[in-house]
């Protein structure tokens, strides 16, 4: 059975970030897409530093 939630980093103010155990999976787009489950990333030094100048994102 596929899992409902993962694990995720939120920026969640400039110079504020937080792991948050439960956030929902994003829906898939279509039917041919998969779900991959990912064990380990790495990180780039301009990863973490975007937690104190964040990426203007869109909404």
């Amino acid at each position: 059975m596929a899992p409902t939630t993962m694990k995720a980093i939120k920026i969640l103010d400039p110079g504020v970030a937080a792991i948050v155990p439960d956030v929902p999976l994003p829906a898939l787009p279509c039917a041919s897409h998969i779900l991959i489950k990912v064990v380990a990333v790495a990180l780039n030094p301009t990863d973490y530093k975007h937690i104190d100048d964040p990426v203007k994102q869109e909404e």
